[in-house]
Formats: structure tokens, C-alpha cells, sequence
């Protein structure tokens, strides 16, 4: 006998027919039955059609009684440990299913649902042959076990198959300590938008249309719209309604990164079997060109001078830019220093650098003759921070949080602005080193050291993993000069121009 689960024939034409719970009956406007049609005469294609309005009114039911999340949940949870305590023989161990053999439950379960779905003169008031979800649960996974051992292709009900906002949660907390705390909200931030334009549907059921589509109203938003406090308790739609109508919209980065979060939640998803085929975000990923970003440039040796001649009131904000213009070491490396990280070999003193943003970014750097007043004071205390009065902020705990953005506070007012093409901030100072490093015409590798980028090709990187000697990174580092800056004088220590 064919399944009908769900379907009524009407006429000549299969509709959905689903039994509304006792304890919403009459409530939110629903009635004994909830019958759509499904347009179609074709037995099997009703089939299919049925399971999507089956887990779209699950899901409705678990939202009016306050309890989407846990009750879809349960069961899926219960459909896939029966299914693998079936395979492993140890299913009807439990509750109402000792003893009863698959054949004549799944037999008994497909008799008592006709009965609740054909037979009209069945007591409005009772609900004595409605199965409970969990039960349903059970009964779908010892059928779809069944399936599977007579070698028929089995495809889980979507009321079964792992959401997208689930998939989100799975991949985030398989990765757990790997994901630094901004990089997880952001793939959180994602996953949720994402989820909400596709009304949280199976993740296996996630198409590329459904990828294009909500890249398409993405793009659009304002570049500051999850600055607002309020960006977590609105929906995807209030959302759209308040910044999606922007006229420059999402920078390609911004866009990529959405896409690399997205991309990985559907990739984990099918490495666990809940997903299958292409990864529908794969083709959403737009190259970085000079046209669609602004890169960050160099300052230039006008607005070196600006930058240095106005003095802060603290000295982090003189010290550590000049720290990243004579090494080329990123904010966060150098904030992150303690004593101990500045150690001597072969009589040269260097920065050991083990907080870095990548396995490249390990690396020791000389410290340049500029920087010697920093020598002058170092602390007997290895333990002790370079900056002590610096403290940690941000989702991630950084030292070089509040220095990033008391910064930006000086370099504009200093002047120091980027432009319709180019950006400037404190990465800018890097680009100035590099651009030192390029006019000297060092080979790249010999850059790459100091920098902390990986070297380029085999050769080097895997025959000569040691690199160059403490002496020869030396002689590299003392290459970065800036003959205006230091014609002025502004070179000195913050207590000097201080006491000027």
C-alpha cells in the first residue's frame, strides 16, 4: 500500500492535510486540520512536495508554543539515534517499542496515520490517534533503517535534516579554540542572517538561487549597519528595511568574508552527511582588485613629519609607531610585548615575536639603532609589559585594540586622512617599511623575514627553514631610514619632545 502520510485525494488532486495539535486547536486562528494543496495528480511528486509543508508546520506549531529550537531538535535527535541504534541492533530497547519488530510497528504506525487522516468522522475533541513528535521520530527512523537495508536511496524528511542555523552552531563549536572570539562573531553574525533569509530551512536544501539572492540584498548595506546596539534583536528583514538601501553598500572583503563563513558551515555540514554536492556559495567569491577596494598605502615622508611633530599626551601613542616604522611589526605584536620577548644573541638585541597573526609572523626581528631608547629602559622583570599601561580589549582580549582606535583619533588630527583610492592607518606604517625595503632593492625573501610574510617557492622556505643569521637580519632591518623624519629630530623619546 502506498505511504500517504499527510495527503488527502480530493478530486483528482493530492492535497497536504495535517492534524493541528489538541493544545492549538482553535488558537492562532488554526482549526482542526490545516489542508493545503499541492498541485499536483502524481502520487510520488506529492510524496516529496508534502515532507517541505510537514517541516515548515513543525516548526510553526514549536514557534507558537514558545519552543521552536528544542522541540526540532528532539526530533531529530530521537529520528538519528533510532536509526543508529537500529543499525547496531539495539533499537526497541525502550519506552513502547520493546519488543516490537520494525514490520509490524512501522505497519501499525501507517494504519493508525490513514485512519487520522481519511476518516472525518473521527471526534474533533480527541487526539487519540495523533502521533507525538517523538514517537513520529522513532517510527520515521526504524521505516527510513528499513529502506536503507533493502538498498533503496534514503532521504531523510526535512523535519529531520539539520537546519542551516544548526549547522552554524555545529561548525562553530567544532571549532572551539581554533576560531579567534572576532572571527567566531563574525561567522555567528553570518550564519544567522543567512539562516533568516532562508527561513532556517534544511542545510541540504540550500541552493546556489539562495546564495545569490541574499548576496544580492547583502551588498547593499551600509558598511556601519552592526554598529548599532540593537544589530542583534532585529531581524534580517528589519535589518534589510534600515540599512539595506545603501549607495556603495559592502566593501568585496567584507563580502568575501560572509562567503568564506557561509562557505565553511556548508562544507562541515556535508563532511557529516547533511549536506550533498556543490558548495552552493562557491561561485559568490569576488576577487580583490584595485577597483572594487582601497588598500592601505604608505605615509608619505609630509605626513610622517605631521604625525610625529604633534606630540600625544601618552607616550604609547609616540613609542609604538615608531617601534612599527623601524621594524615593521603589526600593532597587536608589538603591544603584545613583555621583557622577556627582547633578548640579545651575538650581542644583538632583537625582538622575539611569538604573538604573531600567522606561523610566518613567528619571527625575530633586530632592534634598529633608532630604537635604542627603548633598551634604556628595559626591566630586570621578564614577566613585566614593555607597555604596562596597556590593557586588553576587544572580542579577543588584544592589547592593540584601544591603540588602534586612540590612533586613528591622532592621525586625524595630525591631518593624515586616505582617499577616494587609498586608506591610511596604523597598517600604513608596515607598507612605509616595505617600501624601504623595496627602494633598497632587498630580495623579497630577505623581506619576508622581517616582515613576517611566507617566503615565496621551496627553496628557501622548506631547504633553509633557519633563514638568515641574527647579523644578516641586522644589516636588513638597519636598511629602513626616513632622512626627512630623522633631519627633524623627531626621532628621539617621547620624554624628549615632551620636555621641547
Amino acid at each position: 500500500m502506498p505511504d500517504c502520510r499527510y495527503l488527502l485525494l480530493r478530486g483528482h488532486s493530492w492535497n497536504f492535510r495535517l492534524k493541528v495539535p489538541a493544545d492549538l486547536k482553535n488558537k492562532h486562528g488554526l482549526k482542526i486540520h490545516i489542508t493545503e494543496p499541492l498541485g499536483t495528480r502524481d502520487l510520488k511528486v506529492a510524496q516529496d512536495l508534502r515532507w517541505e509543508l510537514r517541516a515548515h508546520w513543525t516548526k510553526e506549531f514549536a514557534r507558537l508554543r514558545g519552543k521552536p529550537i528544542e522541540e526540532r531538535a528532539n526530533a531529530r535527535g530521537t529520528y538519528w539515534t533510532t536509526r543508529e541504534q537500529a543499525e547496531e541492533g539495539l533499537w526497541g530497547r525502550d519506552d513502547d517499542l520493546i519488543g516490537v519488530g520494525i514490520d509490524v510497528l512501522v505497519s501499525e504506525v501507517e494504519r493508525r496515520t490513514r485512519r487520522s487522516i481519511y476518516d472525518d468522522r473521527n471526534d474533533p475533541e480527541t487526539d487519540s490517534d495523533v502521533i507525538d513528535p517523538e514517537t513520529q521520530a522513532k517510527i520515521d527512523g526504524l521505516n527510513d533503517f528499513r529502506k536503507y537495508q533493502s538498498g533503496e536511496e534514503v532521504t531523510p524528511a526535512p523535519v529531520y535534516a539539520m537546519t542551516f542555523s544548526e549547522a552554524g552552531k555545529a561548525y562553530l563549536e567544532a571549532n572551539r579554540g581554533v576560531l579567534v572570539e572576532q572571527t567566531r562573531l563574525q561567522y555567528e553574525t553570518a550564519a544567522r542572517l543567512f539562516a533568516e533569509h532562508v527561513d532556517d530551512k534544511p542545510v541540504s536544501k540550500v541552493t546556489a538561487r539562495d546564495a545569490v539572492a541574499f548576496f544580492d540584498i547583502i551588498r547593499r548595506f551600509d558598511p556601519l549597519w552592526g554598529r548599532s546596539p540593537k544589530t542583534k534583536e532585529r531581524t534580517f528583514k528589519e535589518l534589510q528595511r534600515l540599512y539595506g538601501s545603501h549607495e556603495t553598500g559592502l566593501s568585496v572583503k567584507t563580502l568575501n568574508r560572509y562567503v568564506t563563513a557561509l562557505s565553511c558551515i556548508w562544507e562541515h555540514a556535508k563532511k557529516r552527511q547533511e549536506a550533498r554536492g556543490d558548495n552552493p556559495f562557491k561561485g559568490q567569491w569576488s576577487r580583490v582588485t584595485r577597483k572594487n577596494s582601497r588598500p592601505y598605502r604608505p605615509l608619505t615622508d609630509e605626513e610622517l613629519a605631521k604625525l610625529f611633530k604633534l606630540v600625544p599626551k601618552h607616550r604609547v601613542l609616540w613609542e609604538i609607531p615608531l617601534v612599527a616604522l623601524y621594524t615593521g611589526m603589526r600593532l597587536n605584536e608589538i603591544c603584545s610585548l613583555q621583557w622577556a620577548n627582547v633578548r640579545q644573541e651575538d650581542g644583538i638585541w632583537y625582538f622575539d615575536i611569538i604573538a604573531a597573526k600567522s606561523e610566518a609572523g613567528v619571527r625575530v626581528v633586530p632592534v634598529h639603532n633608532r630604537l635604542a631608547w627603548l633598551l634604556e629602559r628595559r626591566s630586570n622583570d621578564p614577566a613585566e609589559r614593555v607597555w604596562p599601561e596597556l590593557t586588553p580589549g576587544g572580542p579577543d582580549g588584544k592589547y592593540g585594540w584601544k591603540v588602534s582606535k586612540q590612533f586613528t583619533v591622532h592621525r586625524r588630527a595630525a591631518g593624515i586622512e586616505g582617499d577616494d583610492r587609498w586608506r591610511t592607518a596604523f597598517h600604513s606604517l608596515r607598507k612605509n617599511v616595505t617600501r624601504c625595503f623595496e627602494l633598497a632593492r632587498l630580495p623579497q625573501t630577505e623581506a619576508a623575514e622581517i616582515i613576517g610574510h611566507e617566503k615565496q617557492g621551496i627553496t628557501y622556505r622548506v631547504y633553509n627553514p633557519d633563514g638568515l643569521t641574527m647579523f644578516q637580519r641586522k644589516e636588513i632591518v638597519e636598511v629602513i631610514a626616513y632622512p626627512g623624519l630623522e633631519a627633524s629630530g623627531v626621532v628621539g623619546t617621547w620624554q624628549q619632545e615632551r620636555a621641547a
